[in-house]
């Protein structure tokens, strides 16, 4: 599918650090594309998906499109699985299986496995102690609380609050 077809999905919530998004552009220009955008062949208005929208796969998708616009070959068009969700309750649950983190590494084995390794290990991050269920996210955050902001990447819309520094008590918008 040509990248210019498809668009992120305004609602995700999903955030990478410039450092994470730096380290998997450097994953995909050595190994390449090996795990396909999830994207939308239905219309959900409700939740700002349209076909073509991208419910999983957001951060390799501007990878992508910035190797292809360094000239790497192999990102243009991008892998694509189309998905058809009935609703909105499917389409978030397509989004949240797409980032899924199943399994823990035990911690020997990875070490035995890897330890003569040819390749850069600082650019892989692992779970090596038990993962959160979104669930568990909501359970542990109680009533009226909210999800600390995660932070802007380039794909990120511009904030528009207000916020005080809790040392100085200067106010920002970032």
């Amino acid at each position: 599918m040509p990248i210019k077809q498809l668009q992120t999905w305004p609602l995700n919530p999903k955030r990478v650090s410039r450092e994470d998004y730096d380290r998997t552009k450097r994953m995909m220009r050595k190994l390449g594309m090996f795990k396909p955008l999830v994207v939308s062949l239905v219309d959900l208005p409700e939740i700002q998906v349209s076909k073509g929208t991208i419910l999983g796969g957001r951060t390799r998708y501007h990878i992508a499109k910035d190797l292809d616009e360094d000239g790497v070959e192999g990102f243009n068009p991008v892998w694509t699985s189309w998905v058809s969700p009935r609703d909105k309750d499917e389409a978030i649950e397509y989004a949240l299986a797409d980032n899924d983190t199943a399994g823990i590494y035990i911690e020997e084995d990875l070490a035995n496995l890897v330890k003569d390794v040819n390749i850069e290990l600082g650019d892989y991050k692992i779970n090596i102690q038990d993962s959160l269920t979104v669930q568990e996210l909501l359970d542990n955050l109680g009533p009226g609380e909210e999800p600390p902001l995660p932070p802007l990447t380039p794909e990120s819309p511009k904030a528009e609050k207000t916020y005080t520094c809790p040392n100085c008590g200067e106010e920002f918008t970032p």
